[in-house]
């Protein structure tokens, strides 16, 4: 929330809003749905003993930034039976953005867009560190806004982001302002709609990617590096070579390169701005 002498969350979100857009309207349920996002921000962030659990896991990390997944499974798939119903989230964004948790062993967490692995580091010994860039306001929205990047993030949630629900016959959306219903012509039976961006799916990406994080570690420890695959990582050889599509978080200072041949430990946390 703003300081005393500022504006509230919900007036700086509807003004925010507006920017660019005359007579840009919010209700009720737009302010509602920012409290939630924002509720489930602060969650996610307090959530010290799940952070703490997954640094201990790593290897004693002293923090990580933790890519959220923006698609998953709404129950859990058993064998050869149907896909279940299935979220996926549109941030509305340009580029390459992704929601991230940057968590510390002894606080200062925050909840950003950003991304990591595009832009590395390499060190003297041939090695590879992350860069990890988080999305600032920039200069236009700094002059007319008193807003951090996290703030902006919660705005641009709530203002911008959409859930995609795929799901079979049978199945029970909850209670939302869902879209009609389509047929989704690659999945026989199945429809798929789309709503309003909710805090509960935020918490709900955060779990799955909390454990989507320890299976990639998992996985990396058994990883014995070279041109070999093991499970889904894969490595190149040659700096910028690096491919590990399914990694998903980076430590503030666990450097697995040499023996494992992939990148792991964070150099920098940056700002970019994010132009609109």
């Amino acid at each position: 929330m703003m300081g005393k002498n500022k504006e509230s969350q919900a007036e700086l979100f509807k003004r925010f809003m507006s920017f660019g857009n005359q007579g840009f309207e919010l209700g009720y349920k737009d302010i509602q749905r920012l409290e939630g996002i924002t509720k489930a921000v602060e969650d996610i962030k307090k959530d010290r003993e799940t952070h703490n659990d997954l640094l201990d896991y790593c290897g004693e990390a002293e923090g990580f930034v933790l890519k959220l997944d923006s698609y998953s499974y709404l129950e859990k798939r058993e064998g050869d039976s149907p896909e279940p119903a299935f979220l996926s989230v549109d941030y509305g964004l340009k580029g390459n953005s992704r929601l991230l948790l940057i968590a510390n062993r002894h606080g200062d967490n925050r909840v950003v867009f950003g991304n990591f692995g595009r832009d590395n580091r390499v060190r003297s010994d041939n090695g590879v560190e992350y860069i990890v860039e988080v999305s600032a306001p920039d200069s236009n929205m700094s002059k007319m806004f008193d807003i951090d990047n996290e703030s902006l993030t919660k705005m641009l949630l709530a203002g911008r982001a959409n859930s995609k629900l795929s799901y079979p016959k049978g199945y029970e959306p909850d209670k939302r302002d869902w879209s009609d219903p389509i047929s989704d012509s690659s999945k026989e039976g199945r429809k798929k709609i789309v709503g309003k961006f909710l805090g509960k799916d935020l918490k709900f990406l955060y779990g799955k990617s909390i454990e989507n994080a320890r299976e990639w570690y998992d996985d990396l420890m058994r990883y014995s590096g070279g041109h070999e695959s093991q499970g889904y990582i894969f490595h190149g050889y040659g700096i910028g070579g690096i491919v590990s599509g399914s990694q998903n978080i980076c430590f503030r200072n666990r450097n697995l390169y040499d023996d494992k041949k992939i990148p792991t430990k964070i150099w920098e946390v940056r700002n970019k701005e994010l132009c609109l």
